[in-house]
């Protein structure tokens, strides 16, 4: 079988660097928390409060991350490869990726020792005002509608010679362009989280202990199922819970975990996201991995992460 996962290199494709890349999503929090209350969305930490650890992030914590300063905080080997991989990758000249911003929270609270409850609790913040930013005012969604029919049907054709299509990306553009089903490994807009749902075991749980989990109707896509986290692992530790209380594959981890045939990469960055990394290399019935690179840069990188297990590396230009 063919195979393909595709992230958010594909939505800078269609939508310009401008609107989608990573820079313009935290440009877009700044702005956002000026304007916007979250008071609905965020619980025990006031979007103020969000707005100078994030400022933080971005100046002085960042500089002590740099300079070795927060090493000693790590506590898991999983804290301690994940601050290794973004000193090592840090580019001043580039923003700081949105995974990195809920590893340095998370180290920055253990320096003062603030509790688990206190950490979640501006991570879940930080949840909600990054996927605002993406979601852009819905336009991330309408992004397939702003290509010329021509284009349409050349990524139509490109996309529907795959048997398998998976994304990490939260929007459907994918889907309303190839008109097939698209598995989305770490949720979607249109799908509310768990809580949300009605006679799912935390629905019924928060009524039976007075809970108020109520989604608003007017903006829905910040209640969805999107899995975020500083690390691959946590986010197929959220993943593993969330499909066992329901005892469904709402994810795809075992869809894609069971995958035959080859794989194909293109539109992600590989310094992220290991745990997929991992199911792909530790699954003996892939017989080819091919990432499809945009850039010498991120060939590079695929060589130097990979090229021991023998990635095969492809320009992007061949699928999109």
């Amino acid at each position: 079988m063919n195979n393909i996962l595709i992230g958010n290199g594909f939505d800078i494709e269609i939508g310009g660097v401008k609107e989608c890349s990573n820079a313009a999503i935290i440009e877009r929090v700044h702005k956002n928390i000026e304007k916007k209350g979250y008071k609905y969305h965020i619980k025990d930490i006031t979007a103020s409060e969000l707005k100078d650890v994030i400022e933080g992030i971005e100046g002085v914590i960042l500089k002590d991350i740099l300079f070795g300063k927060y090493n000693s905080h790590c506590e898991t080997e999983e804290e301690r490869s994940n601050l290794k991989r973004f000193v090592d990758n840090y580019d001043p000249s580039q923003s700081i990726g949105m995974e990195d911003y809920f590893l340095i929270l998370r180290l920055f609270h253990k320096k003062y020792g603030d509790s688990e409850e206190m950490i979640h609790a501006t991570a879940v913040g930080l949840e909600k005002l990054f996927l605002d930013a993406i979601f852009n005012e819905g336009e991330l969604q309408k992004l397939y509608m702003n290509l010329s029919d021509e284009r349409k049907l050349e990524l139509q054709n490109s996309l529907n010679k795959f048997d398998n299509i998976y994304t990490i990306n939260y929007d459907w553009n994918i889907e309303k362009i190839t008109n097939t089903k698209v598995k989305h490994l770490h949720g979607q807009f249109d799908q509310l989280n768990q809580q949300f749902r009605k006679d799912t075991a935390l629905s019924k749980y928060a009524k039976m202990t007075g809970i108020d989990y109520t989604a608003r109707e007017e903006d829905l896509y910040l209640f969805c199922n999107a899995i975020m986290g500083f690390s691959g692992g946590l986010k197929e530790r959220q993943i593993k819970i969330f499909s066992g209380l329901e005892n469904n594959d709402e994810y795809y981890y075992n869809d894609f975990k069971n995958l035959k045939g080859t794989m194909c990469l293109a539109g992600m960055s590989l310094n992220n996201d290991g745990h997929i990394m991992r199911l792909i290399f530790e699954n003996k019935d892939i017989d080819k991995v091919i990432f499809y690179y945009h850039s010498e840069k991120d060939r590079k990188i695929a060589e130097d992460l990979y090229g021991i297990k023998g990635i095969i590396c492809r320009p992007v230009s061949e699928i999109w």
